[in-house]
């Protein structure tokens, strides 16, 4: 929750998000406390060489002195923020900042902090300070664009995410969320020229590949989608969501022995709880009645069918595969009985006809085929004159 009490907005809302803007942890930065301290005693045992007056090595000395604890504390701090200790953190390194104040990686944190308890207000009031005193730094301006982000104002927080990237392109948390705020303004080619021109910067990682091909997708480029998912598999994404990506988009390309390839393992052990059940159970089955396997169509279909009969278009490749396997009169049943108008419905419409041709009732089959062609003047099949259909 924010301070004003409002929610923070979840990355689950964007069907892009491949990161949480919020949680991502960055680099553990400062040098051990025990380095820290070593170097203490060498710059004070080089200082009794010059002999200063007493003042100014009392002032010398706790200055030193100071900047040693600052550091300490802001170690501190970084341990405390990864081990989500955020209040903690946020109070270690505002001791720090009071002993350095410009120390500007306290400012993150103390920014990250608050980000992470739902405080968006003070984490801006950290980025102000540290703005406040000409300090700059890549995760500030990512902090600021997170925080526009959730305000709404995505234009904003693109500006914000590009100059994050001009401070430190090494960090993929960057790049993908500037990519993800150009799509969701309709910006789909930007986004595209900048993961690609990142692709290799980050040849070790595929989410570059996988937002890429969500992206291409969303721009309705569904052979660029294949390409990119191609290769966030070939990077070693597990990721059964991309899988089945990839796969779907095989499928409507008709591209079925590939598209087979990649959905069959979908279907067995953990992976079922994640993917759309019903999107790969019905472009498996298509796919498998297009090569010639009615059986197996079969098997991954009629299950699904039983436990939704709301789903027409599932019901439609069950009896599909009844058909083709010799089954026409449990075919005819399995049909849905009220087809309704939509696309679909032409389809549907020849598949019944198809099957009371084989069953013998021409009639039958002759008015199915004439309420197809009557619902789509257009439709190839329903043009035909209906003969006998073999399974």
């Amino acid at each position: 929750m924010t301070e004003s009490g409002s929610p923070i907005v979840s990355s689950e809302t964007n069907a892009l998000r491949c990161i949480d803007r919020k949680t991502f942890r960055f680099a553990t930065f400062g040098n051990h406390a025990c380095a820290i301290l070593m170097t203490m005693c060498v710059l004070f045992a080089g200082s009794g060489c010059h002999r200063p007056s007493y003042q100014t090595s009392r002032i010398e000395a706790k200055n030193q002195w100071n900047q040693v604890r600052a550091r300490i504390k802001q170690q501190l701090a970084q341990q405390q923020f990864d081990q989500g200790l955020f209040q903690d953190a946020i109070a270690n390194a505002t001791a720090a900042l009071a002993l350095s104040p410009t120390l500007v990686k306290c400012y993150v944190l103390i920014a990250f902090s608050h980000l992470e308890l739902g405080q968006s207000a003070s984490a801006e009031a950290a980025i102000n300070r540290a703005g406040s005193l000409g300090l700059e730094h890549s995760d500030l301006h990512y902090i600021r664009a997170v925080l526009l982000e959730q305000r709404g104002d995505v234009r904003s927080a693109v500006k914000e995410f590009a100059r994050a990237r001009e401070l430190d392109k090494t960090r993929i948390e960057y790049l993908l969320a500037h990519a993800e705020c150009l799509a969701t303004l309709g910006r789909y080619a930007k986004a595209l020229t900048l993961l690609a021109e990142s692709l290799n910067t980050f040849d070790d990682s595929y989410e570059v590949a996988t937002l890429a091909a969500r992206v291409a997708e969303l721009k309705g480029d569904r052979q660029l989608a294949i390409e990119y998912d191609s290769i966030a598999l070939a990077r070693g994404s597990s990721d059964p969501l991309v899988s089945q990506s990839l796969g779907l988009d095989l499928a409507m390309e008709g591209r079925c022995r590939q598209a087979i390839e990649t959905l069959s393992p979908l279907l067995d052990g953990e992976s079922m709880s994640k993917i759309a059940q019903g999107a790969v159970r019905r472009s498996l089955a298509g796919c498998l009645l297009k090569t010639g396997q009615p059986r197996k169509a079969f098997e991954i279909i009629s299950g699904y069918s039983t436990e939704h009969p709301q789903d027409d278009a599932a019901a439609a490749l069950h009896a599909a595969a009844l058909w083709k396997i010799g089954e026409a009169e449990k075919a005819l049943r399995a049909l849905p009985e009220h087809v309704g108008p939509g696309s679909a419905t032409a389809d549907l419409l020849c598949l019944r006809g198809d099957i009371l041709s084989d069953l013998g009732r021409e009639k039958e089959a002759s008015e199915a085929f004439s309420r197809a062609l009557a619902d789509n003047p257009g439709h190839f099949r329903a043009s035909q004159t209906p003969g006998r259909a073999s399974p």
